[in-house]
C-alpha cells in the first residue's frame, strides 16, 4: 500500500478506534448538556384518573403547562375537570384554572444556583472535546513516529542485507588466503561468527520491521495484514521562537493548560454557590385561579368565582452545618485548583524548555552522525584495501565493518530522531494542530 505521511494522518484522524470512542464520549456529553437545558423547556403534562366505587364514582382529567426560568422563577398553568357520582346525591362537576408563580428568593434565587447544572454540562462538553484533540495530537506525533520508524528500519534491514553480503566475501577471500598460508584459521572462524551475527541482526531488523508495520497498521485503522510502500519526507525543519515566545504560544494553544483554567474556574463557581447557600431557603409563592361548578359538565367549564393567594414558604436547617462545611471544602478546593494551575504552567515551561533542548541537540547529531559515517566508510575501504594488497589482516576489516555498520545505525537513528523531535517540540507549543478557537477562548477569558 503506497502511502505518504500527510496521507496517513488523515486515515489515523479519520479510523482509528481510540478518536472514534472518544467521539462517541463527546456526543455524549452533548446529550448530558441537552439534558440539563431540558428543565428549562417548555413542559406540557396532562394529567387522568378514573374510577368507580361503592360510595363515589369519580373522572378526573386536565392539562399543566410548565416553565421554569434561569432566575429559578416556576411558572405553572392549571386546568382540570372533576366529574364525581354519588349515589343519592345529585351529580357534582367542577373545573379549575389555576396560574401557580414561585419565586425563590436569597438561597436559591438567580442564574447562579439555578443554571449551574448548564454550567456543568457546557464544561462537560468542553473537557470531552478538548481530550478528543489531545488524544488527536499524540496520534500525529505517534503515526509520524511509527512512519519514521518504518523508513529507517527499511533502510536498517537493506544495510544489514549488504553487511552480510560484504562479509560472505571477506569469507571467501579469508580463506583463500588460509590456503595460501597468509591467513591463520582464527582469522576465517572470526570472519564466519560475524557473519552469523549479521545474519541474526538482518533477522531482528526484519522482525521490527513488519511488527512496526502491524503498529502503523493499527493507528491508522486498517487491518494488520497491511503493509505499506512510505514517500520519502524530508527533515522537519522548525523556526523555533525564542524561548518566552515559545512559551507564550504553548500557553495560548494548549488544550490540557486550557482544561486546568476552565477546572479553576468551575471551582470559583462552586465557591459562590456554596457561600450562597448559607443565606435561608425562602420561596414567594403566588395563585390565581377560577373556579366553575354545578350539577352538570358544562356547568365545570363556566368559570366564574375568583380565589387568588399570596405567601411566603421558608425552610432552613439549622445550624446549617453541612452548608457551612460544604462551603469551607470549597475554599480548600480553590487553593488547590490555583496550586494546579501554578504546577501545570511550570510543566509547559519545562516541557517546551526540554523538548527545545532535545530537537536542538537532535539537528546537532546529524551532523556529527553523517561524519561519524564518512569516516567508518573510509576506514572499511582503507581496511578492505589493505587486507587485499597483503598489508593488512582481516581483523582489521571485520572491526571497520562492526564500526560502519553502528555509524550507519546511528545515523539513521539521528535522521528519525531529529524528524520527530520536531512533531514533538510543535506538539509541547501547542502548534502540531489548529484546535477549534472556542475551546482556547475559555483560555484566553481567564487570562
Amino acid at each position: 500500500m503506497p502511502i505518504d505521511l500527510p496521507r496517513a494522518i488523515d486515515l489515523a484522524l479519520t479510523q482509528n478506534r481510540e478518536l472514534i470512542k472518544l467521539a462517541i464520549a463527546v456526543e455524549s456529553s452533548r446529550l448530558s448538556e441537552e439534558g440539563a437545558r431540558s428543565e428549562f423547556a417548555w413542559t406540557l403534562r396532562p394529567t387522568g384518573f378514573g374510577g368507580l366505587g361503592s360510595e363515589q364514582d369519580r373522572l378526573e382529567y386536565g392539562l399543566s403547562v410548565l416553565k421554569k426560568y434561569g432566575w429559578g422563577t416556576q411558572v405553572q398553568l392549571n386546568g382540570n375537570v372533576i366529574e364525581s357520582r354519588v349515589p343519592g346525591l345529585d351529580d357534582y362537576n367542577r373545573g379549575e384554572l389555576n396560574l401557580n408563580v414561585e419565586q425563590p428568593l436569597f438561597r436559591n434565587a438567580g442564574t447562579l444556583i439555578n443554571e449551574e447544572g448548564i454550567r456543568l454540562s457546557e464544561s462537560g462538553v468542553r473537557a470531552s472535546r478538548r481530550m478528543l484533540d489531545l488524544r488527536k495530537t499524540d496520534l500525529i506525533v505517534q503515526v509520524a513516529q511509527s512512519y519514521e520508524d518504518i523508513q529507517r528500519l527499511a533502510l536498517q534491514l537493506e544495510a544489514d542485507e549488504k553487511s552480510v553480503q560484504r562479509l560472505t566475501k571477506l569469507i571467501r577471500l579469508t580463506q583463500a588466503r588460509e590456503k595460501q598460508g597468509r591467513a591463520s584459521k582464527v582469522d576465517t572462524l572470526r570472519v564466519e561468527l560475524q557473519v552469523g551475527q549479521a545474519s541474526s541482526r538482518y533477522q531482528n531488523s526484519r522482525e521490527q520491521w513488519l511488527s512496526t508495520q502491524q503498529d502503523f497498521a493499527d493507528l491508522l485503522g486498517l487491518p494488520l495484514t497491511n503493509t505499506f510502500t512510505l514517500a520519502a519526507t524530508p527533515l522537519v525543519s522548525i523556526s523555533v521562537p525564542d524561548l518566552d515566545a515559545a512559551v507564550t504560544a504553548a500557553l495560548s494553544n494548549r488544550m490540557d493548560y486550557a482544561q486546568v483554567l476552565d477546572d479553576y474556574r468551575d471551582v470559583q463557581r462552586g465557591v459562590r454557590i456554596a457561600r450562597r447557600r448559607l443565606l435561608p431557603d425562602v420561596r414567594l409563592v403566588t395563585r390565581y385561579g377560577q373556579v366553575g361548578d354545578g350539577a352538570r359538565v358544562e356547568d365545570a367549564f363556566r368559570l366564574r368565582d375568583d380565589e387568588w393567594f399570596v405567601g411566603v414558604r421558608a425552610q432552613t436547617d439549622l445550624p446549617m452545618r453541612q452548608e457551612k462545611t460544604a462551603y469551607r471544602q470549597s475554599m480548600l478546593d480553590e487553593q488547590t485548583a490555583i496550586e494546579n494551575i501554578q504546577d501545570a504552567e511550570s510543566l509547559v515551561r519545562r516541557q517546551v524548555y526540554q523538548q527545545k533542548l532535545a530537537y536542538d541537540r537532535a539537528r546537532a547529531d546529524i551532523l556529527i552522525a553523517e561524519r561519524n559515517l564518512n569516516l567508518a566508510q573510509n576506514r572499511l575501504k582503507l581496511a578492505k584495501r589493505m587486507f587485499e594488497m597483503g598489508r593488512g589482516d582481516n581483523f582489521a576489516v571485520s572491526d571497520s565493518e562492526d564500526e560502519y555498520l553502528k555509524a550507519e545505525r546511528e545515523y539513521l537513528r539521528a535522521q528519525t530522531e531529529a524528524s520527530v523531535t520536531g512533531y514533538r517540540l510543535l506538539r509541547v507549543m501547542g502548534t502540531l494542530m489548529e484546535y477549534p478557537p472556542e475551546l482556547k477562548s475559555v483560555f484566553l477569558d481567564q487570562s
